[in-house]
């Protein structure tokens, strides 16, 4: 049986990269929106350059959008110095990314091939104050995300943003019967108490409707969370 790392290799080897919308994922400026609406920006990594942690990547368009500022950035992150980390665990993804945007790196890009679910490497801990998860959580089987969620919780300074665009509803198929994934769906319930259970708190959601034809994916949350500290276990007997 394959990891999940083969897994993914074989869909970048196979040049089956439906997921990928060549740019920047439409819900990425509103999702900044709602961050600058309920976090202060300002206050975050002050008065150092803002770090970004994206992975799960892919040719890593979000990224490189944000540092490039090839979209609206809302006043307060606009005028802020941005760098970002994007990351993937297939090798395949970040030689793509740096086929596109190899300009960018050394100018707030950086690219890595990592595996996001790991134990956290010391110079990352702590590192960055916003985790950007594109679709990394919906990428992976429930079973993995727990190992996914403390590593992000270990990436991030206190008080920073854990920022995502969860599936909550994807349509049932006889290519992709239910309970079935990759893409794999969760709950704006289940999403909160998953993220509770991993010392992060919700600041805000909104729902997104999905309108394009093409894709399963019928619903989005834009969701911003805080990284809160993790409660000490109190030994008994």
């Amino acid at each position: 049986m394959g990891t999940e790392q083969d897994f993914w290799r074989e869909r970048w080897q196979g040049h089956r990269t439906g997921w990928d919308l060549g740019g920047a994922h439409e819900c990425l400026v509103p999702l900044l929106k709602l961050f600058a609406k309920v976090s202060l920006i300002e206050s975050l990594g002050a008065p150092g350059p803002l770090r970004i942690y994206s992975p799960g990547c892919g040719r890593a368009h979000d990224g490189a959008a944000i540092v490039s500022r090839s979209i609206p950035l809302p006043p307060s992150l606009a005028a802020r110095q941005i760098e970002v980390m994007a990351t993937d665990f297939a090798p395949e993804a970040i030689d793509a990314a740096r086929e596109i945007y190899g300009n960018l790196t050394g100018k707030g890009l950086s690219l890595a091939v990592e595996d996001a679910r790991a134990d956290v490497p010391v110079a990352e801990k702590q590192k960055f104050h916003v985790v950007f998860d594109r679709a990394m959580l919906c990428a992976l089987r429930p079973d993995l995300r727990p190992a996914y969620l403390r590593a992000c919780h270990d990436r991030l300074a206190p008080g920073g943003i854990f920022l995502s665009l969860p599936f909550t509803r994807i349509e049932d198929t006889p290519e992709h019967p239910p309970g079935s994934g990759p893409p794999f769906e969760i709950s704006m319930a289940n999403l909160e108490t998953l993220m509770a259970d991993h010392h992060f708190r919700l600041l805000a959601a909104e729902k997104v409707v999905v309108r394009r034809p093409d894709t399963i994916i019928k619903e989005e949350a834009l969701t911003v969370f805080e990284a809160i500290k993790k409660r000490k276990k109190i030994l008994t007997g």
